[in-house]
This record gives C-alpha cells, structure tokens and sequence, in this order.
C-alpha cells in the first residue's frame, strides 16, 4: 500500500495495488474456511458473475452440487474486486466479499448503527437480535529489538488476539471487557538469538551425537595447535587450589535499583541468560577446554592427562564419596591404560550434555520460573541416548519463548512462570519439537491494554451475526493495515481513539448466508 504525507491527517493515497490488497487470505474467515478448496475460479464482472452462479446452481449434477463455485470479479480495477460464491451441499451457502478500498480518515469509517441496519435487510422486521463480535489482531515486529543485546530468536512469531462484544464503533480501541491471548509459535534458536552462546553449544553436542552415532567425526577446530593440553594443565592446576563449591547457586545478580518490580525481573532475566552459570564444577570447566580439541588423538591425550592428575586432588587415606570415586577412576585406568577413541568421544558427550543440562536447569530454578518436578522429566534420559538431546532441545526452546515473552510482551514474572509450566509440560508429551505449534496464552486484560494500547491492530475486524428458522446471515467488516513499524507501532503522542493519524486500512466486507430452506433454484447471492 502506498501513502503519501499530509500535512494535517496524513492522508494515504489508494492505488490500484490497495485495491486488491489481501484477498488471498479472505478465505480464513470461519464462516468462509470451508470454501478453500475445489473452488472453479472465473475473472468476470459482478453482473456475468451472478449468472454464472445461478447457471452452475440450476445444473442437476450431483457432483456439482458438492462443489463451492467461486466468481472473481474485477469490476473496474485491473485486479479481482469482489467475490461471489455459492454451495448447495452445504444448506445453500452464499457469500459476497467486497474490497471496499482504503480508509485513511475517521470521516471514512461507517457508523456502526448503518451496517446493523444494511446487515438486518431481508429480516423480518421483527428480528432485531444482533450477535456482535470484534477481533483485534496485533503483530510484533522483530527489528525493533537489533540494538538490544539480549534479541528474540529472529524466526519468532508473536501476535495477540483480544475479542470482545458490545461495539460502540468502528475502529474502536480495547474494552475494559476484552479477552486477549498471546500467540507465539514454538522455536528452536538460531545464531541470531541473545541466547546464542548456549544455542551454540546445543548445536555442538548435536554434532558430537551424531559424529559418534555414524562414525565420521568431523572437529569444529582444524588447527591443531589449539593449547588445548596446556589449557588442560592450567585447569588441573587451579582446581587444586580452591574449593569446589557443590549444590550451590549462584546468587542473585540485581547491581542496579530499581523501583519496578517488572523491571527488576527482567533485568535479572537478561543478565542471568548473558552471563551464564556462574557455579562451574571440575567436568563443566572441562568441556569447555576439551570441546575446543581438533583431533582424536588431541582428544585422547587430554582426557589421558585429566585422569593422570586426578591423584594430585586427593590424599590416600581420604574416605569421602568423592574421594573414593576419584580413586577409582583413577585405578580403571590403571588397568586400561590404551583410552579407545570411541569411549574418549563419548566421555567428551557426556560432559557436554551433562554441562548443558546443568545450565538450563539451574538457570529456571534461579529465576524461579519452574518448580523442580517440571524439569525432572528432562533430566531423565541417559546421557548418550537421543532422548537427551530432544530434551536438550527442547528446553533451549522454552529459554526462547522465555526470552521472546519477555522482550516482545514484557510479561511479569507470575506471567512467565505460568507460561513457562504450560510451555515444559506440554513438550514432555510429545516426541519432538512441531516448529508448527503455536502456544496460546491469555493475558491479562489491564496488562494487555498497557502494552497494546500503543500500538495499532494490524487487523480489526467486526462480525455481525443474525438467525431465524434456519437462515443465518453473518456480516463482516475487515480492516487490515500493513505490517510496517510506522503502522504498527504508534508514536508517543498516540491516542488510541484515532487510530488513523499515521496509518490507512484497507476495507473489506464479506457476507455470508446459509438458507436450509431455500430452493436449489434461488441458491445465489
């Protein structure tokens, strides 16, 4: 859609493109989704449309009565205008969509007490009941977060639907009784996302799984000079001299003061996800240098000098579990001093899902975001198994969808914790993550109105419905925007009640009719 300034209302401008814009989701409507399929498509004018319907529903075949006929209409624009459909199959439905064109002023709005009455016409005059419904459709925009270091995974798609009845007007902003859900469909990561660094190593042991699974290992570093022993003999080193602090969490990282508890949270959520476990043990520290190896043999060599020094950590007569633990890895090998390749590879897997499912885990603990029992499901799995790189996977997942709920719909931390429970239990039911699926949330509707009350829908659509005797007619006013940041999101000096100050929609009415009463011969609009 094209648009031109103005220096009162900033007007736009109708073009032949804004004429036609969106008819190819039309169809989505619910009262004309049935219509999708096996339609017979004519460019035709509305008049030699009508007739065609009304030739096609006079024809006694039995597999044309199964059939919606469809009529594209282009009127005077180069592109179809209007659709005329009919289907006797189902109690002779008919439906007319109309691009009415572009609204660019308040002047141009209808009142809504005109389209009841044009939508009761043919009623009798004692039907009066209106089913009144609203849907406004809001998208969120990605590119508004590319100067912030903790970004959305670039592939997530946000949306928020809120519906309610009781239209005063059209166009009108959200109600005090609106319903409103979030939308946002299921991700997986990518090297775009502020969780990168964890997406990255995700990414690795998937890698590593399937090197060891056909056999051909492929190293991420092919320099061979990579430190990678001396790095080893470093970490032995200061291990030696601290003490490893075991089940303990990393505290609290709030430096700054802040008077919000929204904004106190989500600071804490960025900073926790940047920074990262802070409370490494011996075998997260160990990955981290062994993941950087570029051979089997460098490998191998590494892993035989960690087990060689492990007796420096310990005395002989020490009796703790660990001790006893360390002395016995040591005395294994003893009596298997050759490391086979295929074990050193799966010692380094380990590790590696062992590491990552620490970090996942002690990252919603440490925000609270879960209680514990919902992530036991995750750590079940056997380390070398697929089982535990789906569950890898999927809890890199719900880090997105945290990230995104967060950035996207600032949610607050009752809101994300509840989200973040439907997110982990749903993906214990299934096998896999269905990039697909959309989860849907509800928001509060305060909460709701503070983060959309400035912002434009990028659809607002009115549904009028009627029945008697078994006729039903349904009207329905579609505006729709397009999906640009000046669209979308509205200056600071917005008013919600003006919705058209710096964006146009474009127009389009759809009616839809069934008759079951109605004779084969009249099944036309």
């Amino acid at each position: 859609m094209s648009e031109t300034e103005s220096h009162s209302d900033e007007v736009f401008s109708e073009n032949t493109e804004s004429a036609s814009l969106q008819f190819d989701s039309l169809l989505k409507f619910s009262s004309g989704s049935s219509f999708g399929e096996n339609c017979i498509l004519y460019p035709l004018s509305q008049n030699i449309g009508r007739k065609l319907l009304l030739m096609c529903n006079s024809i006694e075949i039995e597999t044309l009565k199964k059939l919606p006929i469809l009529a594209i209409c282009h009127d005077q624009h180069p592109k179809p205008s209007v659709y005329i459909g009919s289907w006797k199959h189902n109690n002779n439905a008919r439906f007319y969509i109309k691009n009415q064109g572009a609204v660019s002023i308040q002047a141009q709005l209808p009142r809504l007490s005109v389209l009841k009455e044009v939508h009761l016409k043919g009623f009798p005059q004692s039907v009066l009941n209106i089913e009144i419904s609203v849907l406004a459709h809001y998208d969120f925009l990605l590119k508004r977060f590319d100067d912030h270091i903790l970004k959305p995974v670039r592939d997530s798609n946000v949306f928020v639907e809120c519906t309610w009845s009781n239209s005063l007007s059209i166009l009108e902003p959200l109600t005090d009784e609106c319903l409103c859900l979030a939308k946002i469909k299921s991700v997986i990561g990518n090297e775009y996302s502020g969780a990168f660094s964890m997406y990255k190593e995700l990414k690795l042991v998937e890698a590593l799984q399937q090197s060891l699974k056909t056999g051909m290992i492929t190293w991420r570093n092919s320099k061979i000079n990579s430190n990678v022993l001396q790095n080893i003999g470093e970490l032995i080193c200061r291990e030696n001299e601290i003490i490893l602090k075991r089940n303990h969490p990393s505290a609290p990282f709030v430096p700054l003061k802040k008077s919000d508890e929204d904004e106190k949270f989500l600071f804490s959520f960025e900073q926790s996800v940047i920074r990262g476990r802070a409370n490494l043990d011996f075998t997260d520290k160990l990955w981290n240098v062994l993941k950087e190896c570029s051979s089997t043999e460098e490998l191998m060599e590494a892993i035989t000098l960690v087990y060689h020094s492990l007796e420096d950590f310990i005395s002989e007569k020490k009796r703790s579990k660990i001790a006893v633990d360390i002395k016995k890895m040591k005395e294994t090998l003893v009596l298997c001093p050759n490391l086979d390749p295929k074990i050193a590879f799966e010692l380094l897997l380990e590790i590696g899902i062992e590491k990552l499912r620490r970090d996942y885990v002690e990252l919603f603990l440490h925000l609270e975001l879960v209680p514990r029992d919902y992530l036991n499901f995750y750590q079940e799995p056997v380390l070398l198994s697929l089982d535990a790189i789906t569950c890898l996977k999927k809890l890199h997942s719900a880090l997105e969808l945290a990230i995104v709920c967060m950035k996207h719909l600032r949610f607050s931390k009752s809101l994300l914790s509840t989200f973040m429970r439907n997110i982990l239990g749903y993906y214990a039911t299934v096998p896999d993550i269905d990039l697909q699926h959309i989860f849907d949330f509800q928001i509060p509707t305060r909460r709701a109105r503070k983060l959309l009350d400035q912002m434009r829908p990028s659809v607002w659509e009115l549904s009028l419905t009627s029945c008697v005797n078994g006729f039903m007619k349904q009207s329905v006013h579609h505006y729709e925007t397009t999906r640009t940041e000046d669209h979308i999101y509205a200056p600071s000096d917005y008013d919600p009640k003006l919705l058209l100050k710096t964006a146009s929609y474009a127009y389009i009415t759809a009616i839809f009719i069934q008759d079951a009463n109605l004779q084969d011969k009249h099944s036309t609009v």
